[in-house]
C-alpha cells in the first residue's frame, strides 16, 4: 500500500481517515490502508467530525520544461502520443493536443477508451509497433511504457517526453529527454496551449491513419480469427456505454490490441502483473457502481474458478452482471508456453472443471452454453433482456497466439 494509518482511539479516526483520502487522491493513485482494532471500534469517546480534504496538492508542471516540450512536439515530423491508465481525467486535453499536432494516440490496455476507437487518431499497440521506427518524438503520458522500451527496442534516435505523477517509476527504465512530474490534465492542457506557437503546418492524417488501423486490424484478426469472432459477438450486443471487464485469458489478450472501446473507463483490464482471477469479482463491483448500465465479464475457466463462489454474491444482491466463461479445460496461455518453449513438458496446466450449467442452476442463475460466436451473441442478447445475473459458457479449443504481433522480435 502507498500509505498506512492507524487510529488508537475513537477521536483519532476522523483525522486519519481524512489523511487516507488525501493520500489516495494525490500523487500516483494507489491503495492506502486504514487500521483500527476491534476494541477501538467498540470504544466510545469524543469525536469531532471533519470536512473532507480538498488540499489535493499535485504539482504544477515546470513552465520552462513545458515550453521545451511544446517546441519539441511542434517541430516533430512524426510525433506520437502513448497513454496508459494515468490518462483518465484528461481526455479532452489529450484530444485537443493530438488534433493540433496530428499525433496518433496509442493506448495501452489500461488506457483503452481515452479516445473513441472510431477516431482516426485512436490507434492500438499493433499499429504502434509498426510505426515505431518512424516516430521522432514520443509523448508518454501516464503509462509504464514497458513494452516499447523492452520488446520494441527503446527509442533509438527518437526523443521522449515523459509525463507522470510518479517521479521514480517514470525514469526507472529509461531517462526521458524531458521529464514532467505532474498530472496528465495539467501537462496536456499546458502543452495544447503552448504548442500552437511552435507547430509546423499539419495536414489531416485521417486517411493515412484509418488505412493503417484497418490494415493492421485485418492482419491481426485474420491471425486470431476465433478470438476476433467471439469478441465481435460481444461488441455487437454491448451498448456503447456498456462495461467489459477482461480477465487474464485468450479474449483478454486479444482485447489489448483491437477490441473497439468508445468511452473512457469502460474497458476494465487487470494490471500488468496479470492477476489470474481478477475479472469476476472486479466486474461485480463495476456493475454495482453502475447499476443502470450493461456490464459483462470475460474470463477463462481457470481464472473464473479462483472466485467462483462469488456467484452467491451476485444472486444474493441481485447484481445483473453477465459473466462469459471461455472453457478450454486448461490454463490455456500456460499450456501454450509449455508446448512451445518447454518441449511439451506439461505440468499443472490441465483443469478439471465442474459442469458450469449445473453450477449456474445450483445457484438459481440463468445459464447458457454454446461453442459458436453466433450462439454467444444470441445468449448475451437474451441475458441482457432479463436484467438478472447470468452465466454464459463458451466451449473452445486452443486459440492462436496473439503475441506474435506484439513484440518486434519474432514470437512463435
Amino acid at each position: 500500500t502507498k500509505w498506512q494509518g492507524r487510529a488508537d482511539t475513537p477521536g483519532e479516526a476522523p483525522a486519519v481517515i481524512r489523511e487516507a483520502f488525501r493520500q489516495l487522491n494525490t500523487g500516483r493513485r494507489r491503495p492506502v490502508l486504514f487500521e483500527m482494532a476491534p476494541d477501538i471500534m467498540k470504544a466510545e469517546g469524543e469525536v469531532a467530525l471533519l470536512d473532507p480534504a480538498t488540499d489535493y496538492d499535485d504539482p504544477d508542471p515546470d513552465p520552462d520544461l513545458i515550453e521545451q516540450a511544446a517546441a519539441m512536439l511542434g517541430a516533430a515530423e512524426n510525433p506520437a502520443i502513448f497513454v496508459g491508465g494515468g490518462i483518465f481525467g484528461a481526455e479532452a486535453e489529450l484530444k485537443a493536443l493530438a488534433e493540433t499536432v496530428q499525433a496518433p494516440v496509442f493506448m495501452s490496455p489500461q488506457g483503452l477508451g481515452a479516445i473513441d476507437y472510431r477516431d482516426p487518431l485512436a490507434q492500438n499497440l499493433r499499429a504502434g509497433n509498426e510505426m515505431w521506427p518512424k516516430i521522432d518524438v514520443a509523448l508518454v503520458v501516464g503509462t509504464r511504457f514497458f513494452h516499447q522500451l523492452t520488446d520494441w527496442g527503446g527509442m533509438g534516435d527518437g526523443k521522449m517526453i515523459r509525463v507522470d505523477i510518479d517521479p521514480v517509476q517514470s525514469v526507472g527504465m529509461a531517462k526521458p529527454d524531458i521529464h514532467l512530474v505532474t498530472t496528465a490534465k495539467k501537462a496536456l492542457a499546458a502543452l495544447a496551449e503552448r504548442v500552437q506557437r511552435h507547430n509546423i503546418s499539419r495536414p489531416s492524417r485521417a486517411d493515412e491513419l484509418n488505412e493503417l488501423k484497418a490494415r493492421v486490424d485485418k492482419e491481426f484478426t485474420d491471425w486470431v480469427k476465433p478470438q476476433h469472432e467471439f469478441a465481435t459477438a460481444i461488441r455487437n450486443v454491448l451498448p456503447e456505454d456498456g462495461f467489459v471487464t477482461f480477465g487474464v485469458t485468450q479474449l483478454g489478450f486479444y482485447s489489448w490490441y483491437t477490441f473497439p472501446t468508445y468511452l473512457p473507463r469502460t474497458n476494465i483490464q487487470p494490471g500488468y502483473q496479470g492477476t489470474l482471477g481478477y475479472a469476476f469479482p472486479t466486474a461485480l463491483g463495476v456493475q454495482v457502481a453502475n447499476p443502470s448500465r450493461k456490464s459483462v465479464c470475460v474470463i477463462g475457466d481457470g481464472g473464473f474458478m479462483f472466485g467462483v463462489q462469488e456467484l452467491a454474491t451476485a444472486m444474493q444482491h441481485d447484481i445483473g452482471l453477465v459473466t462469459i466463461v471461455f472453457n478450454d479445460g486448461a490454463f490455456g496461455n500456460v499450456r501454450r508456453y509449455q508446448r512451445t518453449t518447454f518441449n511439451e513438458r506439461f505440468i499443472a496446466s490441465d483443469l478439471r472443471n465442474p459442469d458450469f450449467m449445473k453450477l449456474a442452476d445450483a445457484f438459481g442463475m440463468r445459464g447458457y452454453s454454446t461453442d459458436k460466436p453466433a450462439g454467444l451473441q444470441a445468449a448475451l442478447e437474451e441475458a441482457f433482456k432479463s436484467d438478472e445475473p447470468a452465466l454464459i459458457e463458451v466451449k473452445v479449443g486452443e486459440m492462436p497466439n496473439p503475441f506474435k504481433y506484439f513484440a518486434r522480435k519474432k514470437v512463435r
